[in-house]
């Protein structure tokens, strides 16, 4: 018996270091959800959109049910799952992590155009990442609130894109203005 309690209390102090340490690098954010779950997720990089986290099955079958009959292949983007808001003129594409399980996207695009038959139409008024990209953001608004990010920025007339790459984690985001508006983003980890 008084073995077994200095094994917990072992494991225990060993939990809390783990803990400490992760709050206490301060490399990530977390915001608890409505449901008791806390996601962390990598201070300044977007992972989710309207609740939905990349790689996250969880949080995908939670917010939409199984889409896996929705997939279709996309020749520039791969195996996609397309979304439309309430109103008709967002779309919201996952692409399907190859090698992931069944309902795993790795990587989302949320614009105002598509060219897929099969999409699920959602309650939501409109898309929003986590960082609070939304289409029809300023431009203004897009660098206060991504200050801390380095973007590479690519000007072609009055179209304006950031792109950013985190060559150690694949992980990359691209947000598209036209005329200071933007218009499409998209987020997520390349194959």
């Amino acid at each position: 018996m008084e073995i077994m309690e200095k094994q917990i209390l072992i494991f225990v102090s060993k939990l809390f270091i783990c803990l400490f340490f992760l709050i206490s690098c301060n490399n990530f954010n977390y915001s608890k959800k409505n449901d008791g779950l806390v996601f962390f997720v990598t201070k300044g990089k977007d992972s989710i959109i309207n609740g939905i986290v990349l790689r996250d099955t969880t949080s995908l079958l939670k917010n939409l049910g199984d889409v896996s009959d929705l997939i279709s292949d996309d020749i520039n983007m791969g195996e996609c799952v397309t979304l439309v808001n309430e109103s008709g003129n967002e779309f919201f594409k996952m692409r399907r992590e190859y090698g992931g399980y069944k309902n795993q996207y790795d990587y989302f695009f949320v614009t105002k155009t598509n060219s897929s038959k099969k999409i699920k139409k959602i309650k939501d008024l409109n898309f929003k990442s986590n960082n609070g990209a939304y289409l029809g953001m300023s431009e203004i608004e897009f660098k206060e609130k991504y200050d801390l990010r380095k973007f590479i920025k690519e000007v072609k007339g009055n179209i304006s894109t950031y792109i950013f790459k985190d060559v150690d984690d694949i992980y990359q985001s691209k947000f598209t203005f036209d005329q200071s508006k933007l218009i499409e983003f998209e987020f997520g980890y390349q194959d």
